[in-house]
């Protein structure tokens, strides 16, 4: 054998095909190693096929959002002839799944403000039309802090203080901007039937008008500077369908504005005020079909759902009737099924009432805590502090107080389960102001829909250790019985 045929077995003819050289024993060994390894991959193929139909959608996984992530259905067992990857509606955002029919498939996951599971379910189908499903947990963290803006609320009367006033409501929100949150207050003005949405600065002066020389006109200049927004001519409270249909007009163009301003922050509605239960808004100026469209256009400018309503402060917004139209349009829910307020610190202290300030701790807790449920814990644990401050006075004045956290999620579980239940009651057998579960308990509701309302509320701060309260109350009120089979 010559040098060259030695160092190179095959040689291109000049026509490009092969002519072999050298070694043939080699050649020949190499060409049985070659038919085995495929007789092998055969018979593994045809074990396979052999085994009866099973889907396998992959093993769990924990990915950030925004990723990539491939679904594999090449575990899967059987003769099968088709694939079908499908997401499983549980109030995640629903994605685009690239190649859905095959076994290999991707899905881009979105931004998302807080961790959720997305759900997958695999379908294989044989040659004779036999199915097999399985389904596959992808855990979504989000992997940056988010940003969040609150749309604050409140109504001024002309009682609680006249229009050129630049204290008061104002100073709920003592900072109003930080790293993590943005306020944005919206005054409903009585004295001038106006409503307006202010982004006030960091260094908002209150006091601005204790000034010597300062005139009204003066104050009120320096404060409406702040305004981004203003609608004017509201009509009066007699006029109840025309001044909610402008409430809701204006409330919506606010919500549009922070839509668009801030299209990647995590949003929330708060309203500081009196409350009563019912689906309503703004002590009840805002009514149940205008709340929805209003929060509706909120959202659809958003591309996604709020945060958190927080209705922690108004009384008794812990109705079924509340959750059922807010919670189609976020996340959670805040709010007590209680007269709020009544009651006051046994030793105030100015640092207290920053303690147990919502307003100002929520910036605290944003910078603390990456996920909004645990921002919303910690927001119903300082409640629990201002009870423990007002101890004394509470137990003396017999002063029942609680607020709750209530997951939307579950609650959309929950809500038409309890519909069916209470549509063939009697409507003048409760009020709205009745104890939800109490009246479940008593008139036989089965131990499936029970275990349904458990879970709905997630958190919760109460002073039942206090005394002995008087009354049931476990966190939700009735439905509304105007709303019963209306829904």
């Amino acid at each position: 054998m010559s040098i060259i045929g030695a160092l190179f077995p095959l040689l291109a003819a000049c026509d490009g095909s092969l002519t072999v050289t050298g070694n043939t024993s080699s050649q020949t060994q190499t060409q049985t190693q070659t038919q085995t390894q495929t007789q092998t991959q055969t018979q593994t193929q045809t074990q396979t096929q052999n085994l009866p139909l099973k889907a396998n959608a992959g093993v769990d996984k924990s990915v950030d959002d925004m990723t990539t992530v491939t679904l594999s259905a090449v575990k899967s067992e059987g003769n099968i002839a088709s694939y079908s990857w499908q997401q499983v509606e549980n109030g995640t955002p629903m994605v685009s799944i690239t190649g859905y029919d095959s076994s290999s498939a991707t899905v881009t996951i979105p931004d998302v403000m807080e961790s959720m599971p997305f759900i997958f379910h695999l379908t294989v189908t044989d040659e004779s039309g036999e199915k097999s499903d399985d389904t596959v947990v992808i855990n979504v963290s989000n992997k940056d802090q988010n940003h969040n803006v609150i749309m604050r609320a409140v109504r001024v009367t002309r009682e609680w203080m006249p229009f050129s006033s630049l204290d008061g409501w104002t100073q709920a929100v003592r900072v109003k901007e930080s790293e993590h949150l943005k306020f944005y207050e919206v005054a409903i003005w009585e004295e001038t039937a106006s409503v307006h949405l202010y982004a006030f600065p960091n260094d908002y002066d209150a006091f601005y008008g204790s000034q010597p020389g300062v005139s009204d006109e003066d104050k009120i200049a320096y404060r409406e500077q702040f305004a981004v927004m203003t609608f004017n001519n509201m009509p009066p409270a007699e006029e109840y369908t025309s001044r909610s249909e402008f409430l809701k007009n204006a409330f919506s163009q606010f919500a549009v504005y922070l839509a668009g301003k801030y299209p990647d922050s995590d949003q929330h509605l708060m309203y500081s005020g009196h409350g009563t239960p019912g689906g309503r808004l703004f002590e009840a100026l805002l009514d149940y079909s205008d709340v929805t469209d209003f929060l509706k256009t909120w959202t659809n400018s958003l591309g996604r759902k709020l945060g958190v309503v927080d209705m922690g402060g108004p009384c008794t917004k812990g109705g079924f009737s509340d959750l059922d139209n807010f919670c189609d349009f976020a996340r959670y829910y805040i709010a007590s099924d209680l007269n709020n307020g009544g009651y006051q610190f046994d030793d105030w202290t100015f640092e207290k009432s920053q303690e147990t300030t919502p307003e100002y701790q929520y910036h605290n807790f944003f910078s603390q805590y990456k996920e909004l449920s645990e921002v919303l814990k910690n927001r119903i644990d300082i409640m629990r502090k201002a009870y423990e401050y007002s101890r004394q006075n509470m137990v003396m004045n017999q002063v029942m107080q609680a607020n709750y956290l209530y997951s939307c999620h579950e609650f959309a579980s929950f809500r038409e389960p309890f519909k069916m239940f209470i549509n063939d009651k009697p409507k003048d057998g409760y009020y709205q102001f009745d104890d939800l579960y109490s009246y479940m308990l008593n008139n036989g509701a089965e131990k499936e829909l029970i275990d349904l309302y458990s879970p709905v509320i997630i958190h919760q701060a109460d002073n039942k250790d206090f005394f002995e309260w008087p009354a049931p109350h476990n966190g939700m009120l009735m439905i509304d019985p105007k709303r019963v089979n209306q829904e």
